[in-house]
């Protein structure tokens, strides 16, 4: 799930990067893609890959948007390998016209929780975990936070 950038560190190597996203001219813009599909998974959630194609999958920024998220996970775990790793990335930005309710009125670790559930109503996954990833001391950002779980 993809748009402009997909946010993967420049010295991770990575073999091939498939994005999946709603803007055709934004994924085009994206250097690290090397296939890209467009597509709204809140109108279908069927992703265009056959089973156990990917090493890993990641959604950076966008499960706020996400209106059947149970579907949407347990696509991607179709589509992971056996041990796949499933990385959901977040911050407390949003559109909050696009963003779902229990999005909006959800702190950032009740938001966590709730991604635990995504994983726990979807797919076979091991137990999600959750990480700040937000920059320490006295740095001005914006929080960052990933729950991840395998595919078992």
């Amino acid at each position: 799930m993809s748009s402009w950038r997909s946010h993967i560190p420049d010295k991770l190597t990575t073999h091939e990067v498939y994005g999946l996203g709603l803007n055709r001219e934004e994924m085009s813009d994206n250097p690290q893609l090397d296939y890209w599909v467009t597509k709204d998974i809140n109108k279908d959630a069927n992703f265009p890959y056959e089973d156990n194609k990917f090493d890993a999958a990641m959604v950076i920024a966008s499960i706020q948007y996400m209106t059947d998220p149970i579907s949407v996970f347990n696509e991607v775990n179709r589509v992971l390998k056996n041990n796949g790793k499933f990385h959901v990335v977040y911050s407390n930005r949003m559109f909050p016209t696009k963003a779902t309710k229990i999005w909006k009125v959800f702190d950032n670790i009740e938001r966590a929780s709730l991604i635990g559930s995504y994983f726990g109503d979807s797919g076979s996954w091991s137990v999600p975990k959750a990480v700040d990833l937000s920059p320490p001391g006295d740095v001005v950002s914006d929080p960052l936070f990933v729950v991840s779980a395998q595919k078992v």
